[in-house]
């Protein structure tokens, strides 16, 4: 009985190592990533500065330049690189801070989507250091991406954040502008013209501060539902473009636009406040829309300015369609109030038996 008890255990024990070396040569890969994940690996560790940054996405080869200051588009020196996006690719850079060393030497590329890479990171820094950093496949266990630096052995791992960074199209890096009103109180006139409705609403202000509002269209001047007055006012100042589309279109991209012809303009007429001395200045903003894009929004375009972008359809809702007799307080809101019939009637009855 006691050598029954024993031969029992003894293969228990073969089975549960048997069972510990397949997973140990199952996912080899994915332990040593484990195992190294925590502290990180240095990847790169240039002493200069990052300069150039060139990848490859659907679109072709982004390349970017860091002169006097300032991210560049290689191609076009004229086009508005948004200055946060790049420089959140040099920091990915520089360090390159891999989460893991998955193998020294010796690795098998194709099992890590490395003999054809699904990118290219070309690296510069201003003290003339260069790494090529190949992005191979995505670990479907962690959901980083495998890379190694062209010309050397290491296999390491990165954040998903690393690899989603370097796949940013030119529009997608493109500036986005800003609708320039500083705010809803600074605004003393804001003018709608949409197709035959012209509708103005004019904001004036007393010594109290208290702010009294008129409207009027091309035929007449009325004093509009305050409420509603301010909804137009507070619209018209807080727009916000969704994403960028053109930052240099030609006149036939326009028309596609919508913008050759607008279908809407607002005009806001504002005073710009300097923090420092206090000084004031009049502004006038003028925004031009456009035609519907896939999403909903519509494509607009500032009067100083040749770039196209895509305004909130919602922040819109508020501005569009607004007509002056829309904007006038109804019969019940202007009626003055006055004692109910049967009141008034209760009391000459009292009246005529006294």
């Amino acid at each position: 009985m006691k050598n029954r008890k024993t031969a029992v255990l003894l293969g228990a024990a073969a089975l549960t190592a048997a069972l510990g070396l397949g997973y140990g040569l199952l996912t080899g890969a994915e332990q040593a990533e484990e195992s190294s994940s925590a502290a990180g690996v240095a990847a790169f560790s240039p002493t200069g500065a990052v300069s150039v940054i060139c990848y490859e996405n659907e679109g072709g080869e982004i390349a970017l330049e860091y002169l006097d200051d300032t991210w560049t588009l290689r191609r076009d020196a004229d086009f508005p690189v948004n200055q946060t996006s790049a420089e959140s690719m040099a920091n990915y850079l520089a360090p390159l801070n891999a989460t893991a060393l998955v193998t020294q030497s010796g690795a098998d590329l194709v099992a890590y989507g490395l003999d054809e890479p699904s990118n290219r990171i070309e690296v510069a820094t201003d003290a003339g250091e260069t790494c090529t950093v190949l992005v191979g496949a995505q670990n479907t266990h962690t959901g980083e991406y495998y890379i190694k630096l062209e010309g050397e052995e290491p296999v390491y791992t990165v954040s998903e954040s690393f690899a989603a960074a370097f796949t940013r199209t030119e529009r997608g890096l493109q500036q986005t502008e800003n609708w320039p009103v500083e705010s809803t109180d600074s605004v003393t006139r804001a003018t709608l013209e949409q197709g035959s409705n012209t509708l103005t609403v004019d904001v004036s202000e007393d010594a109290d501060g208290n702010k009294t509002y008129t409207a009027s269209d091309t035929a007449r001047t009325e004093t509009p539902d305050t409420a509603a007055a301010q909804a137009f006012i507070s619209s018209a100042a807080t727009l916000y473009f969704s994403s960028s589309a053109d930052f240099k279109p030609t006149d036939e991209a326009l028309a596609a636009y919508g913008l050759a012809e607008p279908s809407a303009t607002l005009t806001v007429e504002w005073t710009r406040t300097d923090d420092a001395s206090g000084a004031q200045e009049s502004v006038t903003s003028v925004l031009y829309l456009g035609a519907v894009d896939p999403n909903g929004d519509y494509y607009a375009r500032l009067a100083d300015s040749n770039a196209v972008s895509t305004l909130n359809a919602t922040a819109l809702s508020g501005v569009l369609g607004m007509t002056l007799d829309g904007m006038l307080p109804t019969e019940e809101e202007s009626a003055p109030e006055s004692a109910p019939a049967s009141e008034s009637g209760s009391v000459s009855a009292a009246s005529a038996a006294d």
